[in-house]
């Protein structure tokens, strides 16, 4: 998957194509779609906010954030990955017009004619959405 070479990368011929992967080689891919292999440890969790299942060691900690002063660390980082590079596509991996094609040929509600108009809140000046839907015709 590390495979510079887009072509020739596992997984560039689709989904199929790394399920058939060795490494996968164990795997009952319609028993795991239809949800029946018992995962081996499910915690119980109260709510989305439930931390139980957490350390307290770490849970108790003061939220701070993290400055850098010295970068040097960084080069010796930056070693671990000689040899690759990255290339990207200029254009970004997804055509131009692709996306919004997909949302508006789905008809839900996210199409482009029901995007919110933003500081058009009854010709004030704000930069809040509006509640208002516009059909931008």
């Amino acid at each position: 998957m590390l495979d510079r070479d887009p072509a020739t990368r596992l997984g560039t011929n689709g989904a199929q194509e790394i399920k058939q992967h060795d490494f996968f080689a164990d795997i009952n891919w319609q028993k795991l779609n239809a949800r029946k292999y018992k995962p081996a440890f499910r915690p119980q969790v109260a709510n989305s906010q439930d931390t139980s299942n957490f350390d307290e060691e770490f849970t108790s900690e003061k939220p701070q954030d993290s400055f850098v002063d010295d970068s040097s660390h960084l080069t010796c980082l930056d070693n671990q990955f000689e040899g690759f590079s990255y290339r990207g596509d200029p254009m970004g991996s997804i055509q131009v017009g692709s996306l919004m094609n997909r949302v508006t040929a789905s008809g839900g509600e996210f199409g482009v004619a029901s995007l919110p108009k933003f500081g058009t809140n009854g010709g004030g000046s704000s930069l809040r959405p509006t509640r208002r839907w516009d059909n931008h015709e």
